[in-house]
């Protein structure tokens, strides 16, 4: 009889929330306030904390003695990916989460995923969020798309359709079936402390998936500014080389890495990329060197194989120059970065308005990197192509449209931070008839 009610109970749960966990006492109210008040009540919030001593822990454990949803484990290896694991090893739902304890969520959220995923049969359902700055009353948003338009409210097979691995890999704005955990073939590296161990985990969990669906709904609320993620922790600057090592040896081992290959390397480019604009100034030259290495050995490959078949994702003429500028060497592609960031400088000091055409995650970037070093005030606006976004801003600039750009700032330069889309904005803006002197590519930060 015990065993049954166990058996009942556990069929009950719907989604098994994650989330490791290590001093954040700071943020940690929120984040938990939004979890236990979520509309969809049949869910478990599995935290792992790696010993925390800023009161965090003592924080869960008031959770979990008045919710009996709240679990509490313990990472003994101080790595947020065997954290993930030993979470998703005891999670009893049909779907998994993955949270982290410096953001939140909206109440439904749970509720919104885990219905489309019923609906449509989906083992892996994802959707849009909000990236945010500051706190509570202060706080500056962003929305953020998790694919391109055309890619909402359908189901897809990620395998065969692997144009869908350059969307946002963000695992935790979305939920997963279990099952697909518990094969053994999606799992999270689990080298030491938290850098970039999601990267694995999403590109096997997209190798894996049958059925994925992306939902037009934003429920995930993202902190871009805790001192004290891991974006800003420098002390592995090779992180993300282990990280794909990871990728290469589990599609080896199951004897599928050729047909993911071209896939891959591109998104290896992309997330390389990303992490060389993220470091400190005295430490890029160093991974600049192991990317331009690593690059040219697959390049090289590439070659030897004489490869003439369709690549899934292909290099935009922007990314295609910087990938020549790697192969010619990482001081070549280091001192280019530099120089861009010293015409940069020279616009900011120079008469003309700027605008910031881009509100992906690069331009984001540029636009806070622009805060911190004091020269956000000469930037006039952004400026996107997704209507969604006209009228809201971030950091008191608002976002407008192309055409309303043009009119109200005929005058002014463009600077275009898109590392995926930088050649088509270009096209584009000159297509509208400005200038190309008056189109400036941004990309080193």
């Amino acid at each position: 009889m015990a065993k049954q009610q166990k058996a009942e109970r556990e069929s009950e749960i719907r989604v098994s929330i994650v989330m490791p966990v290590l001093n954040t006492a700071a943020y940690i109210r929120e984040c938990m306030e939004s979890l236990v008040h979520q509309t969809l009540q049949e869910i478990e919030i599995i935290c792992v904390d790696a010993c925390s001593t800023d009161g965090t822990r003592e924080i869960l454990e008031e959770y979990a003695g008045r919710d009996a949803r709240v679990h509490i484990l313990d990472d003994t290896k101080g790595s947020t990916g065997y954290a993930n694991n030993l979470g998703m090893q005891t999670a009893r739902g049909k779907y998994l989460a993955i949270a982290e304890p410096d953001d939140f969520v909206a109440e439904d959220m749970y509720e919104k995923l885990y219905q489309a995923a019923i609906e449509h049969e989906a083992d892996v359902v994802r959707a849009d969020y909000r990236i945010f700055f500051g706190d509570q009353e202060n706080r500056e948003w962003i929305d953020k798309a998790i694919a391109s338009e055309d890619a909402y409210g359908r189901v897809h097979c990620p395998a065969r359709q692997q144009e869908l691995f350059q969307f946002d890999m963000s695992t935790w704005a979305g939920i997963f079936a279990r099952e697909l955990f518990e094969t053994g073939l999606v799992c999270h590296n689990e080298t030491p402390g938290a850098a970039y161990q999601d990267n694995g985990f999403w590109f096997l969990l997209m190798v894996h998936a049958k059925r994925l669906y992306y939902l037009p709904v934003s429920g995930y609320r993202y902190r871009m500014d805790n001192p004290g993620s891991s974006v800003h922790n420098r002390n592995r600057l090779f992180a993300i080389c282990d990280e794909y090592e990871f990728i290469r040896k589990r599609l080896e081992r199951e004897g599928i890495f050729e047909r993911f290959e071209s896939t891959y390397v591109w998104v290896k480019f992309i997330r390389y990329l990303s992490s060389y604009y993220r470091l400190d100034d005295t430490l890029k030259p160093a991974f600049a060197e192991r990317f331009a290495e690593e690059m040219e050995e697959h390049m090289q490959q590439k070659r030897e194989k004489r490869e003439t078949q369709h690549e899934a994702i292909g290099f935009s003429k922007g990314q295609q120059k910087l990938l020549e500028e790697l192969l010619q060497g990482g001081s070549v592609f280091h001192a280019n970065r530099m120089a861009e960031k010293a015409r940069f400088h020279e616009l900011t000091e120079g008469g003309r308005k700027l605008v910031l055409y881009g509100c992906g995650s690069d331009g984001i970037r540029l636009l806070n990197y622009s805060r911190g070093a004091g020269c956000l005030d000469r930037i006039a606006a952004l400026c996107d192509s997704n209507p969604s976004l006209w009228g809201s801003g971030l950091f008191g600039k608002q976002v407008v449209g192309p055409k309303e750009a043009g009119n109200r700032f005929d005058e002014a330069v463009y600077l275009v931070a898109s590392i995926n889309y930088g050649d088509e904005i270009r096209k584009m803006l000159s297509g509208r008839g400005i200038r190309q002197e008056d189109i400036c590519e941004v990309n080193f930060c």
